[in-house]
């Protein structure tokens, strides 16, 4: 008796290959007509499921949308974008401190969050001192509960058994 590989799709959509039998013709013609009719019958569904599932919308290219204001000008704006990003840069030093607690690399991390802080601290300080009394309230207002958030953040890290 001879063998055939017999190549079809698993479950999962993999391809699967096996030896069996080889069968008889009528089986065969059988076979293949069942084949012809899975796929003709599939073709239609991946096009309905195609047509019902519409591609997401692009992502929005708007940065930073709701942190603009109408009293700030846009070099201001550029360096609260800074600020902004000195923030997220201390807060993730703060973090690496935050899991090498026990570890030997606690100094050296807590030294840098340490460092990143107190530059974004300074660069806020910095943007406030140049403003005016009404923007500056608007800064601070919008502002100014992160870098209190810094210093605790970093008190909490350099501190955790308190």
């Amino acid at each position: 008796m001879r063998a055939v590989l017999r190549l079809g799709v698993s479950y999962w959509g993999a391809a699967t290959a096996r030896l069996a039998p080889r069968p008889a013709p009528a089986a065969v013609r059988a076979c293949a007509l069942h084949a012809q009719q899975q796929a003709r019958a599939a073709v239609p569904a991946v096009a309905a499921i195609s047509a019902a599932a519409p591609l997401p919308p692009p992502p929005l290219t708007l940065t930073r949308f709701f942190s603009s204001s109408a009293g700030i000008d846009t070099a201001t704006q550029k360096r609260l974008d800074e600020f902004q990003d000195l923030f997220v840069e201390a807060r993730e030093c703060i973090g690496d401190t935050v899991e090498s607690t026990d570890s030997v690399y606690f100094d050296e991390d807590a030294e840098e969050a340490m460092a990143a802080v107190n530059v974004a601290v300074a660069a806020f300080d910095a943007i406030i001192a140049d403003l005016d009394e009404a923007t500056r309230g608007e800064v601070m207002r919008a502002n100014g509960l992160k870098v209190e958030q810094l210093k605790g953040e970093l008190e909490m890290a350099l501190h955790p058994d308190h």
